[in-house]
């Protein structure tokens, strides 16, 4: 009896857990700040009747938000992964210009590849938010490749790099809540030890000039797992 009831608490405590990763995954997508600066450009464009560059804004907003706030299954095509990130790229260079720069790099045959939603997005906009102003020209790049059955992701940036205590707790899987920036990152963190436990791992090099975040998990799953799981799209 004793047994049985411990591993129901068990059971229960995994669920509470579960359920309170996907709400912080919920709040990370939900952010106010993104739509009113979307909302100040197109001001700001109307005011010098740049229609061609409203229409663009308008369309591409348009494909973001839907991957952003669409319906999705625990998992993801890697080429929607990928298209959602190019969109919010776009929004971003039609906003700062020659002052950002994107390249992409992705090893063939892996865009039908599962990931979990927003793992490459919340890096690449946590690249951007936080160095944009601070470099000449900010430089973004993604590589994604597969060796030895995991799917292995980086982004590099030329940016001023994280503050010491920053990196000390990501690498510690300490709380960032308090401080309220990088909470992104931590997210994704958890979801991934929740979906791949110690299949996964993200390991971040920083400094000034030069950060780099490599996300590895595992590429392929078994038909049980597939079973399992939902997929979106």
């Amino acid at each position: 009896i004793i047994q049985i009831s411990s591993l129901k608490i068990q059971v229960y405590e995994s669920k509470l857990e579960q359920e309170r990763i996907q709400s912080n995954y919920l709040r990370v997508q939900i952010q106010p700040h993104f739509y009113t600066n979307i909302l100040t450009l197109i001001y700001g464009l109307a005011q010098m009747k740049d229609y061609a560059a409203i229409q663009k804004l308008a369309m591409t907003t348009g494909r973001y938000f839907r991957y952003l706030l669409g319906e999705k299954g625990t998992f993801v095509k890697l080429q929607e992964e990928i298209q959602g990130v190019k969109n919010y790229i776009e929004i971003q260079q039609i906003r700062y210009g020659a002052y950002l720069k994107f390249a992409m790099d992705v090893e063939e045959g892996l865009e039908k590849e599962l990931i979990l939603p927003m793992i490459i997005q919340t890096f690449v906009e946590n690249s951007i938010k936080h160095n944009v102003t601070l470099v000449p020209v900010l430089e973004v790049i993604v590589a994604i490749h597969k060796k030895d059955g995991m799917l292995q992701i980086e982004v590099t940036d030329n940016g001023a790099g994280f503050e010491k205590e920053i990196l000390e707790k990501l690498e510690q899987n300490e709380s960032l809540a308090k401080d309220g920036s990088h909470i992104g990152i931590c997210n994704v963190k958890e979801r991934l030890k929740l979906f791949y436990g110690e299949k996964a791992s993200v390991k971040i090099e920083s400094r000034p000039g030069c950060t780099r975040a490599i996300i590895v998990f595992l590429e392929l799953m078994t038909k049980e797992e597939q079973d399992e799981y939902s997929f979106g799209g």
